[in-house]
């Protein structure tokens, strides 16, 4: 599979993308569209990440459990790497998700300081 972006690259947005969720919540304190469409978007990447992640490894993700993965893409996600890659990828899923959660908080503290 050819890709433009390299899986740097797109952990690289996907913390831009949780940051600026991240001040986009702390200024806006109600769900709105958008967010749902952001959310989206950042659950696509993460799967299409597990799934590139798998095909590298000599591995296939069948389609039904991207499906599966869409709609409970946090645990789903959790899951994959510890059923892929045993203890190894439970500290990568963990490792990503502390980074993740680093950079939303981030981006909610930064904003309510300039407000």
């Amino acid at each position: 599979m050819n890709s433009h972006f390299s899986t740097r690259s797109m952990l690289i947005i996907l913390s831009i993308m949780f940051f600026l969720l991240g001040i986009h919540l702390t200024v806006n304190q109600n769900i709105q569209p958008a967010d749902i469409v952001l959310i989206g978007v950042m659950d696509i990447m993460m799967i299409y990440l597990c799934v590139r992640d798998a095909r590298q490894n000599g591995q296939e993700i069948l389609k039904i459990y991207r499906a599966i993965m869409f709609f409970s893409w946090p645990w789903s996600i959790l899951f994959y790497y510890i059923w892929f890659r045993g203890w190894k990828g439970l500290k990568l899923a963990l490792l990503w998700g502390l980074l993740f959660v680093f950079f939303y908080v981030a981006g909610g503290i930064g904003v309510s300081l300039l407000l």
